[in-house]
Protein backbone atom coordinates (compact mmCIF):
# COMPACT_ATOMS: atom_id res chain seq x y z
CA UNK A 1 0.00 0.00 0.00
CA UNK A 2 1.35 3.45 -1.04
CA UNK A 3 -0.21 6.73 0.18
CA UNK A 4 0.73 9.97 -1.42
CA UNK A 5 2.52 13.47 0.41
CA UNK A 6 0.73 16.02 -1.58
CA UNK A 7 2.99 18.95 -2.92
CA UNK A 8 1.31 21.33 -0.49
CA UNK A 9 2.06 23.98 2.11
CA UNK A 10 -0.92 24.59 3.74
CA UNK A 11 -0.79 26.87 6.72
CA UNK A 12 -1.36 25.05 10.16
CA UNK A 13 -4.75 27.15 9.70
CA UNK A 14 -6.20 24.73 7.10
CA UNK A 15 -4.47 21.82 8.55
CA UNK A 16 -7.17 22.76 11.70
CA UNK A 17 -9.80 23.22 9.19
CA UNK A 18 -9.28 20.49 7.40
CA UNK A 19 -9.02 17.92 10.50
CA UNK A 20 -12.00 19.35 11.72
CA UNK A 21 -13.87 19.03 8.13
CA UNK A 22 -12.78 15.41 8.05
CA UNK A 23 -13.10 14.05 11.41
CA UNK A 24 -16.81 15.24 11.14
CA UNK A 25 -17.49 13.15 8.12
CA UNK A 26 -16.03 10.01 9.64
CA UNK A 27 -18.06 10.20 12.69
CA UNK A 28 -21.10 10.82 10.30
CA UNK A 29 -19.64 7.80 8.27
CA UNK A 30 -19.59 5.41 11.28
CA UNK A 31 -22.93 6.44 12.24
CA UNK A 32 -24.18 5.01 8.89
CA UNK A 33 -22.25 2.08 9.43
CA UNK A 34 -21.40 1.67 5.78
CA UNK A 35 -17.92 0.08 5.11
CA UNK A 36 -16.52 1.55 2.27
CA UNK A 37 -17.62 5.06 3.47
CA UNK A 38 -15.86 4.71 6.58
CA UNK A 39 -13.26 3.18 5.04
CA UNK A 40 -12.71 6.29 2.31
CA UNK A 41 -13.64 8.65 5.37
CA UNK A 42 -10.57 7.12 7.84
CA UNK A 43 -8.11 7.16 5.23
CA UNK A 44 -9.05 10.90 4.36
CA UNK A 45 -8.47 11.43 7.92
CA UNK A 46 -4.51 10.19 7.66
CA UNK A 47 -4.18 11.98 4.52
CA UNK A 48 -4.64 15.12 6.49
CA UNK A 49 -2.39 13.32 9.22
CA UNK A 50 0.67 13.15 6.80
CA UNK A 51 0.03 16.46 5.55
CA UNK A 52 1.03 17.71 9.09
CA UNK A 53 3.99 15.16 9.85
CA UNK A 54 5.08 16.65 6.03
CA UNK A 55 4.88 20.04 7.65
CA UNK A 56 6.19 19.23 10.83
CA UNK A 57 9.34 17.66 8.97
CA UNK A 58 9.48 20.51 6.79
CA UNK A 59 9.93 22.70 9.64
CA UNK A 60 12.96 20.62 11.23
CA UNK A 61 10.91 18.00 13.51
CA UNK A 62 12.45 14.55 13.44
CA UNK A 63 9.35 12.61 13.03
CA UNK A 64 11.29 9.02 13.85
CA UNK A 65 11.95 10.50 17.21
CA UNK A 66 8.86 11.53 17.76
CA UNK A 67 7.44 8.18 17.01
CA UNK A 68 10.01 6.29 19.11
CA UNK A 69 8.89 8.56 22.08
CA UNK A 70 4.90 7.94 21.18
CA UNK A 71 5.27 3.92 20.73
CA UNK A 72 7.28 3.98 24.26
CA UNK A 73 4.24 6.46 26.05
CA UNK A 74 1.94 3.72 24.38
CA UNK A 75 3.86 0.47 25.94
CA UNK A 76 4.51 2.37 29.33
CA UNK A 77 0.40 2.83 29.38
CA UNK A 78 0.31 -1.22 29.27
CA UNK A 79 -0.46 -0.94 25.58
CA UNK A 80 0.39 -3.95 23.38
CA UNK A 81 0.35 -4.12 19.81
CA UNK A 82 -0.93 -7.04 17.51
CA UNK A 83 0.94 -5.58 14.10
CA UNK A 84 3.10 -2.33 13.00
CA UNK A 85 2.67 -0.12 10.40
CA UNK A 86 5.97 0.51 8.60
CA UNK A 87 6.58 4.18 7.61
CA UNK A 88 9.01 4.75 4.71
CA UNK A 89 9.34 7.98 3.01
CA UNK A 90 10.77 7.62 -0.59
CA UNK A 91 11.07 11.43 -1.93
CA UNK A 92 11.08 11.68 -5.90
Amino acid sequence: MKLMVLDKNDKWETHMDKVNEESRELIEAIKEGNMSHIAEEVLDNIQVSIGILDKLYNEGLNIEEVVHIHNRKLVNRGWKHKAAVRVQVNKK
